[in-house]
């Protein structure tokens, strides 16, 4: 289980087609609570209490415009990590057999948590998860979008429509790690941006974090992952 970092798609309401790359937003009509435990929770992997996470408005990063062919949308990122989900619990997919998840995979077959659905708060996270604390104001602007993905095993590229999703390997700047095909596109934010330009924290905490890119190994779930140190 490790930490996130959450992006959606909004359209150029209030000016937000206008700002930099690099500018933040935020919508202080509601808040989201930084639980800092697994699962989103207030426990850590050992069953221990936790300090209880920050309650505060979602401070997001100006990162790309236009970059999934929606006009005059702009990509937004959490600027912090907005807590720790598994990319998916699904123990069908986990054998010589079937490789491991992959996003569009994430949250079926026999999982009860899954990183996408929980996201978009739909499926198995239905009434709960990140997008159905969004404000009505704040949903109203977000679209979803059309993305590249490319699977684990064969490494061909499909496409999955999100509304909330996480970055790729390629579109943090890290190609060199994009398992074969690469999935999307730098964003602007990212361009030249170096290890430490990827550090993400959860608290006062640097976190790795999931992407939505493959990896060959096993033992990161045939995942991409961003470590704390931005590597």
């Amino acid at each position: 289980m490790i930490e996130i970092a959450a992006i959606a798609e909004a359209s150029s309401v209030q000016s937000l087609g206008n700002l930099p790359i690099g500018a933040r937003v935020v919508d202080p009509s509601w808040e989201w609570e930084h639980r800092l435990g697994v699962e989103y929770s207030n426990i850590d992997i050992d069953g221990n209490p936790t300090p209880l996470g920050l309650i505060k408005p979602v401070v997001w990063i100006v990162v790309a415009k236009d970059h999934y062919g929606v006009g005059s949308g702009v990509t937004l990122l959490t600027e912090e990590l907005i807590g720790q989900f598994p990319f998916d619990n699904s123990s069908d997919r986990y054998t010589e057999d079937n490789p491991p998840s992959h996003w569009g995979a994430s949250g079926t077959g026999n999982a009860t948590l899954g990183l996408r659905p929980w996201l978009n708060s739909y499926g198995i996270h239905s009434g709960e998860g990140f997008y159905n604390e969004f404000s009505d104001d704040f949903k109203a602007n977000v679209v979803q979008v059309t993305i590249p993905n490319s699977h684990w095993d064969t490494s061909s590229i499909y496409t999955t429509t999100d509304k909330v999703f996480i970055p790729s390997a390629s579109e943090l700047g890290d190609a060199e790690n994009e398992w074969a095909n690469p999935g999307g596109t730098i964003y602007p934010y990212f361009d030249g941006a170096n290890d430490t330009d990827l550090i993400a924290k959860l608290g006062t905490d640097a976190k790795w974090y999931w992407t939505r890119s493959p990896n060959p190994s096993w033992a990161s779930s045939g995942v991409r992952c961003i470590s704390s140190t931005g590597g």
